[in-house]
């Protein structure tokens, strides 16, 4: 069974817990700068929907301090956006979940 979101990503697909995705800010970045990028998967960690990863998340994202997972209120916080729909353009559905 999915928990749906109702967010959707840079493509217009509906986000649900347990799809991988990819968080990228290159798309903010001058030229030759780099981007900040997440590989991980939706989750619901911390009382937060977000995304955990194997891999550690960058400093430069975390305000609570979780090595493995980063929530949306995070990054919205972080990035400064105006709406949390707005996170979605950051985000991209990389593999469907099979559940």
């Amino acid at each position: 069974m999915y928990i749906k979101l109702d967010l959707k990503d840079k493509n217009n697909k509906i986000m649900n817990v347990g799809h991988k995705v990819l968080f990228s800010t290159a798309s903010d970045m001058l030229d030759g700068e780099e981007g900040t990028e997440i590989l991980g998967e939706i989750c619901f960690c911390c009382g937060a929907f977000g995304i955990g990863s194997s891999d550690y998340i960058p400093s430069e994202l975390k305000m609570c301090g979780n090595d493995n997972f980063v929530s949306f209120w995070e990054l919205c916080n972080i990035l400064e956006l105006a709406q949390f729909e707005d996170i979605s353009e950051y985000l991209e559905i990389i593999d469907e979940c099979s559940t």
